[in-house]
């Protein structure tokens, strides 16, 4: 009898422990839009002349997807040509994921580009598990065929960067600085963060968002793609352990009282 009163209150804290946990266990996010409108904008700088682009997206629903309608030229304050854009384009979801292209050529004088994601914001995720990819290339488009270059401004000279909670955060710097020699060749780099599978985020994230920023050499092309994706552990698998782990430990204890 001893035994058995020993077993089940072994059991109900056994249980009770569960319960708690599990009720610490991160929920799966749920990711809106911030404020329901954000901006998608590209600065442009070439020497001392400047020229800024944005839109608000419309955000409802849990996902979304907008890419640019036609290309559009950039100008400085004195209505002169800097960069044209060609396509740009974004899509997020509330698992959250944000995803981030463009394509771009340079004017007469290096120019400085700095493109960024509209911010996707959720509730707090707490274990969050994640990646980030980027690929970029390069085109040598100067009809002197002189060759091309597209230098990153992120650490390590890397053109992409994976951010996060206001841009206080940063995941990854990827895909680092491309030449491309003379003859009109094409030159691509592509980077992820980790190589494979996801890495954990310390502590609370709010909100995502992407950006490239590089400076390309004059009349020559760039291009680029991106994800950052950030998923919660599933309660259910948490549970699942949680129950095999409590199981094997009643069934030693009951061999032992044998």
């Amino acid at each position: 009898m001893t035994h058995d009163r020993a077993t089940r209150r072994f059991a109900l804290v056994g249980i009770t422990t569960l319960l708690m946990i599990l009720s610490l266990a991160p929920a799966q996010a749920s990711a809106a839009i911030v404020g329901s409108v954000a901006a998608i904008s590209i600065q442009v700088e070439s020497g001392e002349q400047s020229g800024t682009w944005s839109t608000s997206l419309e955000y409802s629903g849990d996902t979304f997807e907008w890419q640019l309608g036609s290309p559009l030229t950039i100008y400085d304050e004195n209505e002169q040509p800097l960069a044209t854009i060609s396509s740009l384009s974004m899509a997020g979801d509330k698992d959250p994921f944000v995803t981030l292209g463009f394509a771009v050529s340079a004017g007469a004088a290096p120019t400085a580009f700095t493109i960024t994601s509209a911010t996707i914001g959720f509730a707090p995720i707490v274990g969050g598990l994640a990646f980030a990819s980027a690929a970029v290339t390069l085109t040598d488009g100067s009809p002197l065929i002189d060759g091309a270059s597209m230098v990153g401004a992120f650490p390590g000279a890397n053109n992409y960067q994976a951010q996060y909670n206001g841009i206080t955060g940063v995941f990854a710097d990827l895909v680092p600085s491309l030449f491309a020699p003379p003859g009109g060749v094409s030159f691509s780099g592509v980077d992820r963060l980790p190589a494979v599978g996801r890495s954990p985020i310390p502590g609370a994230v709010f909100d995502i968002e992407s950006q490239f920023k590089f400076t390309l050499s004059p009349f020559d092309l760039a291009s680029g793609t991106s994800r950052f994706d950030i998923v919660v552990p599933e309660p259910s698998s948490i549970m699942l352990a949680l129950v095999g782990a409590v199981g094997l430990v009643w069934q030693a204890r009951r061999r032992r009282s044998r």
